[in-house]
């Protein structure tokens, strides 16, 4: 049965005569807006303004902080994969960061370190993968936003807020269903010997808003982080360059060898209905 199936594959294979049809990414998870106006802030900037009578600008997420130790954010997020798919793999997310200075809005932060649990880990979730040594930054740049207090001038410019770049491929293929991520960061020792980096909250805050703070051994009750969640295109098998033939061939090896990973579908190990699956992915795009 797997050869005739590989000597069909090989055939329709070597018809293929396509270029990349898909960037091979795609956004799976967005938790909220941040931005309250548009361009009228310090040098044509936009900004994002605290709610009114709010005082917390943002709340803390220092990894290195010697009393109490290490301070951390988590929140949930939840993902949907395409009917006949079986998950997604995480490529990358942007979150957003402050640390206050009035001399550059280039901040880099030092690291930034995640990791990924079944349930809310205040209530005992189970973590599935990453941990607080591992760092999986890979870029600061500036947002082009300012955060202000709900009072705050609107030409302030002491709260940049820095668009941070953050590694997630290492995440194992997560099936449709609600996750918690708790993460933590170092912020830019060059403007500051012991910086205080930030997580901003969404603006306006949610109701249903369920994020949390471990601080001093303890986990409490804040408000949501904006930050969006990017995966690979399920058709983007090799996670390389797009979405292109390369795919095909890369997912019918592992295919043929019984890898977990050819369960496209996630339904019952490698079977044949995977290779359909794949297949109509592929040609569909992303």
């Amino acid at each position: 049965m797997r050869s005739s199936l590989r000597r069909s594959a090989v055939g329709v294979c070597a018809l293929l005569v396509l270029g990349g049809i898909a960037s091979g990414q795609v956004t799976v998870f967005d938790n909220g807006p941040f931005i309250t106006e548009v361009g009228v802030g310090f040098n044509g900037a936009s900004i994002s303004r605290a709610e009114t009578s709010v005082i917390t600008i943002g709340f803390n997420a220092n990894a290195t902080t010697a009393q109490g130790g290490p301070i951390r954010i988590a929140d949930d997020f939840s993902i949907t994969a395409p009917p006949g798919v079986g998950g997604y793999r995480l490529s990358t997310m942007t979150f957003f960061g402050v640390q206050s200075t009035t001399s550059t809005n280039n901040v880099q932060f030092g690291a930034f370190y995640v990791a990924l649990y079944d349930g809310n880990p205040s209530e005992g979730g189970t973590l599935i993968a990453g941990d607080f040594t591992t760092n999986r930054l890979v870029s600061s740049a500036f947002s082009g936003v300012y955060r202000l207090s709900s009072t705050g001038l609107v030409t302030g410019n002491s709260r940049p807020v820095t668009r941070l770049t953050v590694d997630m491929s290492w995440t194992p293929r997560l099936a449709s269903g609600t996750y918690w991520m708790v993460v933590s960061a170092v912020g830019d020792t060059a403007l500051n010997p012991t910086p205080n980096p930030q997580t901003i909250f969404v603006t306006p805050h949610f109701p249903t808003a369920n994020a949390q703070q471990f601080f001093n051994s303890q986990w409490f009750a804040i408000w949501d982080p904006p930050f969006t969640l990017r995966a690979f295109c399920p058709a983007d098998f090799d996670t390389v360059g797009g979405v292109d033939v390369q795919d095909i061939f890369g997912f019918l090896n592992a295919w043929f060898a019984g890898s977990a990973s050819a369960d496209f579908d996630g339904v019952d190990g490698v079977q044949v209905g995977d290779i359909f699956g794949f297949l109509n992915t592929w040609f569909a795009g992303c």
